[in-house]
């Protein structure tokens, strides 16, 4: 059994038990889609070929927010170089994987972090492929939901302006603190 991507052959495996041909894919020198053929006595391929697309290695940059609450569900995006190549976008967040969306317009990623067990750093990557994983080890922190007891004062002028105290607790140890009044922050 072989495999052949463009004009480069390698060998091919057999899964008798779900009728199934594996091969490693051969390396290429330039991004783009090239046929993938079958033969079953390594003279003879198939003649419909299917194409495979490769793309440039993407690579993550930066996160923005950099962290979030344990229960999950702040919505993250990525930044990076070759995000905007791939079809099936997934994050992992460690080890746990969800879906990822990419926006076409600046080629970042947005994922939403799922729920984590403890605080602590996990690293993002990305898969544009949902299977191939970056390997730049992003870091994300998860904390616990900071606890507001107190606000001083309670009551301010119409068009703003006062200084606020907030006093409570899970505030040490948060670079991207924000204040929101009703729906304005």
């Amino acid at each position: 059994y072989k495999c052949r991507f463009g004009q480069l052959i390698t060998n091919a495996s057999y899964a008798a038990e779900d009728d199934t041909l594996s091969c490693l894919s051969m390396p290429q020198d330039v991004a783009g889609a090239y046929a993938l053929e079958l033969s079953l006595n390594a003279q003879q391929y198939t003649e419909n070929a299917i194409e495979l697309m490769y793309y440039e290695l993407p690579i993550v940059s930066s996160i923005s927010p950099k962290g979030g609450v344990i229960g999950g569900g702040t919505l993250v995006r990525v930044f990076g170089f070759n995000l905007g190549q791939g079809e099936v976008y997934t994050c992992k967040f460690g080890v746990e994987v969800v879906h990822a969306s990419i926006d076409t317009m600046d080629d970042t990623v947005s994922c939403e972090s799922p729920s984590a067990s403890y605080d602590g750093v996990v690293t993002l990557e990305v898969a544009i492929n949902s299977q191939d994983y970056t390997n730049n080890a992003v870091s994300f922190t998860y904390y616990t939901a900071p606890l507001v007891s107190l606000v001083s004062p309670s009551t301010g002028i119409l068009y703003g302006g006062n200084v606020v105290t907030i006093d409570g607790s899970g505030f040490d140890g948060m670079h991207e603190l924000h204040c929101m009044f009703g729906k304005s922050s």
